[in-house]
């Protein structure tokens, strides 16, 4: 690994994006660097919060934790001393801080507004925000907010700057379709995508929901659609619609990028999260989704990003190709210095930047750069773009769209900063939000070397006919030498067939004559990995 280098008042890192163009078909490459800004003055530490930005590239900093990552200790963890009661305007241009309290708010609007892990999206100068987790006041408990919190960006950062009330800029209303933290929300023609996310009521104990103090959780597993009306003076969720899948949807905490796809489709990609569900680890396959519909990536595993990280969406329309670059993080794998693949199963912080490219005829690679980020960064943190003519209506950024030379596409702020990658089992203040901005640069006329990261599972299987009639047909083509079992759900989770005496080249036939049309998800998989496909019964 790359020692990295401090200069008086900058910490550059050049980070190369390239991979082998003949050997594995990724043709898109370009030069990114990331600089330390230390001109702004006065920034909050904060972590997984929301932010909007106005018309003159002001930030609007709202919400998250000024604390690090939650203690184990039920009565430590998610404290309210940690919840960020201020809400901040970041001038990245003049390098200026000003900051108004969320408690001049309505008391509903503050207690969501002071929270963590919120979905938020901007469609003009509107600022939505949905569900989040903190205590309240009003509950006496920790919860999830079953709100929607509407934001007039603009108007709110002019006030904040000048010194006046801002409360007739936020408006609130009740919806516990709603009632999500940890997920991801995202917009496109006309809809509002939330995602994957859960419910969690009480406070987080890691013995589990039976033990004292005790919660509740429920995973969304859905990926939700609609729309949202403002006419009436209050958010009225129209058009509401709501696709479950108890296995693959079952994430949160994760990075979802909007994508291009090869036919020209836009939608988004919800890559990793946790938690699988037979297992405390991160899920490796992604899902793509459109307008409509999704589909499960299980031919892809993705190793170096997992929990939710500051990353950045990149089109080259020259090339059709699709790339998303993550910074730093959480991840359960990691690059040694011999540019080795390698596992930690307590899943710590990593210094690890990765990109995965979406190439022309659809498949997914995922890179791993030479250099690092400075410190344990990245996790809970958000990237901010610089100039919107840069991007497109989604928060892509598309290459054709830049200079010829280095140009600054935005900023990486906030989020974790640990001082170890383990530091979660010792319960200590190892870790604290970041304060620090970074600069993104990205030069589309350099280009430099890096590799792509080596796979490590090996498990393959076929399933035939899908849709099933009233035979299914089971063939494991490949897995790694341990003990291989599967499993049939249903799409409520209960498992209805099970086989547990696999080898290679193994077919197994199930009669589904019994079952009841319907989805269903075929579970493959032993202690080392899983991989699961939807199959769809007919008779």
């Amino acid at each position: 690994m790359s020692k990295h280098l401090t200069m008086a008042r900058f910490l550059t890192i050049i980070l190369s994006l390239t991979i082998g163009i003949s050997a594995f078909g990724q043709k898109s490459d370009f030069a990114l660097s990331i600089i330390e800004n230390t001109r702004i003055t006065g920034l909050p530490e904060v972590q997984s919060f929301v932010w909007g930005k106005d018309t003159l590239g002001r930030w609007l900093v709202i919400g998250g934790r000024t604390d690090g990552l939650h203690k184990r200790r039920p009565f430590e963890s998610f404290l309210a001393s940690g919840n960020n009661t201020v809400i901040s305007v970041i001038n990245p241009t003049k390098g200026t801080v000003k900051s108004a309290q969320l408690s001049d708010l309505p008391t509903a609007i503050f207690e969501q507004l002071q929270s963590t892990n919120m979905q938020f999206e901007q469609v003009g100068d509107i600022l939505y925000i949905a569900g989040g987790y903190a205590y309240s006041s009003t509950a006496k408990d920790h919860v999830t907010f079953d709100r929607i919190t509407t934001v007039e960006v603009n108007a709110v950062i002019e006030a904040i700057s000048n010194g006046h009330p801002i409360t007739s800029y936020f408006k609130t209303t009740k919806d516990q379709r709603l009632q999500v933290t940890g997920g991801y929300m995202d917009y496109l023609d006309g809809k509002f995508f939330l995602v994957g996310g859960q419910n969690f009521q009480g406070r987080y104990n890691p013995m589990g929901p039976g033990h004292g103090p005790g919660f509740t959780q429920t995973y969304s597993e859905e990926i939700k659609r609609f729309e949202i009306d403002l006419s009436t003076g209050s958010s009225v969720i129209k058009n509401y619609t709501a696709q479950k899948d108890t296995l693959n949807l079952h994430r949160r905490d994760y990075n979802m990028g909007a994508q291009i796809f090869p036919n020209g489709r836009r939608g988004f990609t919800a890559f990793s999260g946790v938690f699988q569900h037979n297992v405390d680890l991160p899920f490796l396959n992604c899902v793509d989704i459109d307008s409509s519909n999704y589909k499960v990536r299980n031919d892809f595993s993705q190793l170096l990003s997992q929990y939710h990280s500051a990353h950045l969406p990149v089109f080259d329309s020259s090339e059709n190709e699709m790339s998303t670059v993550f910074f730093g993080g959480i991840a359960q794998y990691y690059i040694d210095a011999n540019g080795e693949t390698k596992e930690d199963q307590d899943v710590p912080f990593v210094k690890t930047i990765s990109r995965v490219v979406r190439t022309s005829d659809d498949n997914l690679i995922e890179l791993a750069y030479p250099f690092l980020m400075p410190d344990y960064l990245g996790s809970g943190a958000e990237f901010i773009p610089s100039n919107e003519e840069y991007f497109d209506d989604m928060g892509i950024l598309h290459l054709s769209r830049l200079p010829g030379d280095k140009t600054l596409v935005g900023y990486i702020y906030g989020g974790i900063k640990s001082d170890v990658p383990n530091g979660f089992f010792s319960n200590s203040t190892l870790s604290k939000a970041s304060s620090k901005v970074f600069e993104v640069y990205i030069d589309k006329t350099s280009t430099s070397v890096s590799e792509p990261v080596k796979q490590i599972g090996k498990l393959r299987f076929k399933v035939s006919p899908n849709p099933a009639n009233y035979v299914l047909t089971l063939t494991l083509l490949d897995f790694n030498g341990e003990s291989t079992k599967a499993r049939l759900m249903n799409s409520d989770g209960e498992i209805v067939w099970r086989y547990n005496r696999f080898s290679v080249g193994s077919k197994v036939k199930l009669s589904t004559a019994a079952l009841p049309e319907g989805i269903y998800f075929l579970q493959v998989g032993n202690k080392n990995e899983n991989t699961t496909e939807k199959v769809v019964i007919a008779h």
